[in-house]
């Protein structure tokens, strides 16, 4: 890795005069292997006429077009083969593009701009290579270290310390302003490019003009040089965030860690050099303790440091003069114990601790017996009896003046206690009051802002403000009727954009075509499949199959008790329009135009945990989770024929779910990952994300005569849709369901048929439009 590289983005809880947005691109990494990483900071000072919405709108445009112009670049294929075309070429053939664009888009959206309330600078970080453009007065912060000789002394190496690696802080974008390059047109942005590259262990700060006003150079340099660059985020954040500006605080940090070499290790190290190292080593963990401790938490550290210090004082002061004594030609010193001596101050601590335990016990003592409490309880009531009485005696002997006194006086506390409580609840309801119109203020402009993202697309933009509107949210006040019906509508609100971001389409109030229980009142249907306008219910448990013709909604049973029935699983048509259904140790089948009902024998012996089964091209295929194979089976008149293993290939179908089949065969596993077979082997397919995330879905329809995948999730009540591609384009869901067990779907007439319990109901699809 040759860089790295974080953001900081800290927005007032004021309403701010500008509009500001921070972009770092996430390319795979064959193109930031290619190219690097692209970075914009942006920042529009709000006008009178339409101020944030207009500076969003251009943010907004900015960004995705000059990520689309250099990742999109057809440059890119002939990078790896042109040794001479390099990142910086590219670069400015992305901004030329997005000047022009940038252009039309303005004269389309008929926006005015003062182009001096923009404040952009873009650029790509490739290895150590940095190249920008810059435009208004955001800032571009070069820290890199001047070189040290290292201090000797004879043959001896010392290491230098940390204090003797001094770094210098210069702004690369006032150098080019003051060598009298003019501020470019917001028509034409990105005219010059600048170009360079970071010194080793150096680092590069782009901020706007706010962020270095409120915290000097040295600050600056003090943290981002001794912290990573997450870590000086932070504790940028940590010291910003006690600020009470209408600013918004942008900042992106670089640093380079291409070119660093390892400190060169001593081999004759001397005892002062040693002491010396551990010193530093010592300074430099307490500089980084200092940098990462908040302001207002006690140094508890600092205070244990402190009192050995101040025992040693005193006990330096309370020492005696040792006096020599001569014995048998040996000296012998005899010291007199100090004002504070070890034994001295042990002895104390053990008193204490006597006292306390003695105590404890004590307590342990009285608690342990009820008739101590009790008599303990009638003593303290019998002293404060005896005190109120006393004092109602010196009150009734005291004469009028000083009873009056006395009782002003008593007034006089009484309502300054009054009046201390009212100023505090005061204070607290002000304070609480401003604490509500600035999150009400955020949320609103972080909705808004929401909405232009998702008028031009860019959901990751928008996903990054609902979670942040989210934890707004959870800070809301709910004391008030008007605090609780803003909270309620800001979570509506919340709520609507959360669903158009997971492209969720709410259905209606339910269709309903029958009630399969109005035919039977002990029906039970499993399952659907829909044929030639007549959707067809599987009733296991009643051993019938009822018909509803969706022409006229009119239901009707067939059943045939000549038939032995155990289920009727896993619905599937062939090109006759027969349905088949898995019947335990036989295959039942539906002639749907006479409407008989035959039973295919077939060997089940080694197979009888079928999750599935499918009929495609003439031939009916079962999905088996206890072997992990999928068995392809010949239809004859009245048995299946010449049972065969169709992988070619290991396979998992443990927690298998569903098959389905249109030329490849799909396997839905309970975990909602979807596998792809042809021609008996796996095939690379992966379905798009889908919030939330598929976690026990239930039924699967593919087919050749269907251009999508539909996924059913009883459990959420939610149909998920994809394209054959794999890639998400919608989810129906609905609250209104109380046992959702299946569907069918009619694209012809862009219908979707759900059974909940014994009723059918019918909606409009969406997702083709």
């Amino acid at each position: 890795m040759y860089y790295k590289i974080a953001q900081l983005s800290l927005t007032s809880s004021q309403k701010a005069a500008t509009t500001s947005e921070i972009f770092i691109a996430q390319p795979d990494a064959d193109k930031e292997q290619l190219v690097g990483k692209l970075f914009i900071l942006a920042e529009i000072e709000s006008g009178k006429a339409d101020p944030e919405y207009s500076g969003l709108k251009i943010i907004n445009f900015l960004i995705n077009s000059l990520n689309q112009n250099y990742y999109q670049n057809e440059k890119i294929i002939l990078r790896e083969k042109i040794s001479a075309l390099k990142p910086e070429h590219i670069f400015e053939s992305a901004l030329g593009k997005t000047n022009k664009n940038l252009t039309e888009f303005l004269e389309s959206e008929k926006i005015k701009i003062n182009p001096g309330a923009a404040n952009i600078t873009a650029g790509i970080i490739y290895k150590n290579e940095l190249h920008f453009a810059n435009i208004g007065k955001n800032k571009a912060l070069l820290i890199y270290k001047e070189p040290m000789k290292a201090k000797s002394r004879g043959d001896e190496r010392q290491a230098p310390s940390l204090d003797e690696k001094k770094y210098k802080i210069t702004d690369i974008a006032r150098q080019k302003e003051t060598a009298g390059e003019k501020p470019a047109d917001l028509a034409k942005l990105f005219t010059n490019v600048i170009s360079g590259q970071i010194p080793p262990g150096g680092y590069f700060i782009f901020a706007n003009e706010a962020l270095p006003e409120y915290l000097s150079g040295k600050q600056l340099t003090e943290i981002v040089t001794t912290l990573p660059p997450a870590g000086a985020v932070e504790q940028i954040k940590n010291t910003l965030v006690k600020i009470n500006a209408y600013v918004s605080f942008l900042g992106i940090i670089i640093k380079n860690t291409f070119g660093e070499e390892a400190p060169e290790l001593s081999y004759k190290i001397t005892r002062a050099a040693s002491q010396a190292s551990v010193e530093n080593l010592s300074a430099t963990e307490q500089t980084t303790e200092k940098l990462l401790t908040p302001s207002g938490i006690i140094d508890f550290k600092k205070w244990l440091d402190f009192l050995p210090a101040l025992f040693k004082k005193f006990t330096a002061r309370g020492r005696r003069e040792s006096k020599p004594i001569l014995l048998k030609d040996k000296i012998f010193i005899k010291k007199r114990s100090g004002f504070l001596s070890i034994k001295k101050y042990w002895q104390i601590l053990k008193n204490i601790f006597a006292v306390i335990a003695n105590s404890f016990l004590y307590l342990i003592k009285l608690l342990s017996s009820k008739e101590k409490i009790t008599s303990q309880a009638q003593l303290i009531a019998q002293k404060a009896g005896e005190t109120t009485n006393s004092f109602a005696v010196w009150f009734k002997n005291l004469k009028i003046k000083r009873k009056i006194a006395l009782i002003v006086f008593a007034a006089c506390v009484l309502l300054l206690i009054q009046n201390l409580a009212l100023t505090s609840l005061k204070n607290k309801k002000a304070e609480n009051e401003k604490i509500y119109d600035g999150l009400t203020e955020t949320i609103k402009r972080k909705q808004s802002q929401i909405e232009a993202s998702l008028l031009y697309k860019n959901e990751e933009s928008a996903k990054n403000l609902l979670d942040e509107v989210e934890n707004l949210i959870t800070q809301f006040p709910q004391e008030t009727e008007q605090q609780k019906e803003q909270y309620d509508d800001f979570l509506n609100k919340l709520r609507e954009q959360m669903e158009t971001i997971r492209r969720v389409v709410k259905i209606g109030p339910l269709n309903g075509l029958a009630d399969f229980a109005n035919l039977n009142s002990g029906a039970e249907p499993d399952n659907l499949i829909f044929i030639n306008k007549i959707i067809y219910a599987g009733d296991s448990k009643q051993k019938s199959i009822y018909s509803l013709d969706i022409s006229d909604n009119s239901i009707t049973a067939i059943a045939d008790t000549g038939q032995s029935i155990n289920g009727l699983r896993y619905p599937t048509a062939d090109k006759n329009n027969n349905i088949y259904y898995f019947n335990l140790d036989s295959i039942v089948k539906l002639e749907t135009e006479s409407r008989e009902i035959t039973n295919l024998t077939a060997d089940f012996k080694n197979n009888r945990q079928a999750a599935d089964i499918d009929a495609y091209n003439g031939r009916l295929y079962l999905l088996d989770r206890q072997n992990s194979q999928i068995y392809r089976y010949n239809i004859a008149k009245n048995s299946l024929t010449g049972a065969q293993a169709w992988l070619n290939e290991k396979a998992d179908f443990a927690d298998a779910v569903n098959m389905a089949i249109d030329g490849s065969i799909y396997v839905l596993k309970n975990n909602g990952q979807l596998l792809k077979y042809l021609k008996g082997r796996g095939q690379e397919f992966k379905l798009g994300e889908v919030e939330p995330k598929l976690e026990n879905p239930s039924k699967l329809i593919v087919s050749p005569e269907l251009k999508y995948i539909y996924i059913l999730e009883s459990s959420n009540k939610r149909l998920v849709v994809f394209d054959k591609a794999g890639v998400f384009l919608t989810q129906y869901q609905s609250d209104q369901f109380k046992d959702l067990k299946d569907f069918a779907v009619d694209e012809i007439n862009k219908k979707i048929y759900f059974l909940d319990k014994t009723s059918v109901y019918g909606i409009e699809a969406k997702h083709f439009e």
